[in-house]
């Protein structure tokens, strides 16, 4: 059967509509382009500051936070790129917003870590990453930060002279007695590793309408965070009351571990050896001490002196320390306890405290007063006054 005309004109209308409406269904059913996850942003902004475009990935990040506002892997990787940038304001309110959110997330911590380490605290690096390791140990990326922090702080220059002068002066009660008058020169020196400190030291005793000279030089040691300790010696010249050889060592030893959150705790120890013309009298003094915020610390300790040839006595000791400001902390405390004087033993009860006032970073003065009322004997008042000079 032969097409009319019209039928011709029909089918090819319908042929040329055919594709259009074909592409039309194809293009309406088609998605339309899915918005980047939040992951896709975050690797995305990697690629960027792999390459050193930080701004751009920055700016990246603030869009995807803007879209998702709660994923804190954005936030997280933000306050990365901005320690990167320096921008270290801007990093640490980051990261301080997460830690409220998220207490004891590694990965927050970590980043926190890193943000001390770019500053050059690198105690506080050190301390972030020890705490990770604590509760997550074989954390690769912590494990690396603590290493570069131990080195940082392994390579810096902490050494420093300091010296210090300082007097005290005493009058008494009960008893009469001339006023003693005590005097000391010292000078230290901090070793470029900051664990290792030198010192040596003169005191002039003008006591009993005589007057004895002491020399003395000791090295005091931090082993590592957790142990630390000082050994002392000295003599005396021509001793009349000082003791003619003394010996002094001690340290301390931190129970808890050295993480931002554990209280420190110390266990110390000081003991004391000084031999006069005609005896020999000896300290032996443990002691705790808890460090009850920065700056701030209680401390206790048993006393026992014993004399050679007699029986041991026995005491004990309290002290506070306090920081007020930046520049001005104190001291106070008690004690009951035998003391050696002139080599007799007595037991005294002594009160006694002082300030610290640091008038620059590198100048220091210190104030103190002590009553000592020795039994059946005299009540000694004694003020006492340093200036010190680092250099």
């Amino acid at each position: 059967m032969k097409k009319t005309s019209k039928q011709r004109q029909n089918f090819s209308a319908w042929k040329t509509a055919l594709p259009l409406a074909w592409a039309l269904i194809a293009l309406l059913a088609s998605p339309a382009q899915a918005e980047p996850s939040a992951g896709q942003i975050t690797e995305e902004a990697r690629a960027l500051a792999a390459s050193e475009e930080y701004e751009s990935a920055a700016a990246l990040l603030r869009q995807g936070i803007a879209q998702y506002p709660e994923r804190a892997r954005l936030q997280l990787e933000l306050a990365r790129i901005y320690g990167w940038q320096g921008k270290y304001a801007e990093a640490e309110n980051i990261i301080g917003k997460l830690e409220r959110q998220t207490p004891g997330n590694p990965d927050v911590s970590l980043v926190a870590g890193y943000l001390a380490y770019y500053q050059g605290d690198y105690a506080q690096a050190q301390r972030r990453f020890a705490s990770i390791l604590e509760t997550y140990p074989g954390y690769e990326d912590a494990e690396k930060g603590l290493a570069n922090a131990r080195r940082a702080l392994a390579a810096q220059d902490k050494s420093e002279w300091r010296s210090g002068t300082g007097f005290e002066w005493s009058h008494f009660e009960r008893q009469d007695r001339a006023n003693w008058f005590n005097s000391f020169t010292q000078l230290s020196y901090q070793m470029p590793s900051g664990e290792t400190v030198l010192h040596g030291r003169v005191e002039r005793f003008d006591q009993f309408e005589t007057i004895d000279t002491y020399y003395q030089a000791g090295i005091d040691h931090r082993f590592t965070e957790r142990l630390y300790g000082y050994v002392h010696a000295g003599f005396t010249a021509g001793a009349d009351f000082r003791p003619q050889r003394r010996l002094l060592l001690g340290g301390g030893y931190r129970l808890t571990p050295v993480t931002p959150h554990a209280l420190p705790v110390w266990l110390t120890l000081d003991l004391q050896h000084d031999k006069y013309k005609d005896t020999e009298v000896s300290n032996f003094n443990p002691g705790l001490r808890i460090n009850t915020a920065p700056g701030w610390a209680l401390a206790a300790k048993l006393v026992t002196v014993k004399e050679a040839g007699l029986d041991p006595l026995y005491g004990w000791s309290g002290r506070l320390d306090g920081k007020i400001t930046d520049s001005l902390a104190f001291y106070g405390g008690y004690a009951n306890a035998p003391e050696a004087v002139a080599a007799r033993v007595v037991d005294t009860a002594t009160l006694f405290g002082g300030i610290r006032l640091d008038l620059s970073t590198r100048h220091t003065l210190r104030f103190g007063y002590a009553r000592d009322d020795r039994e059946n004997s005299y009540i000694r008042h004694a003020l006492s006054a340093s200036f010190s000079i680092a250099f």
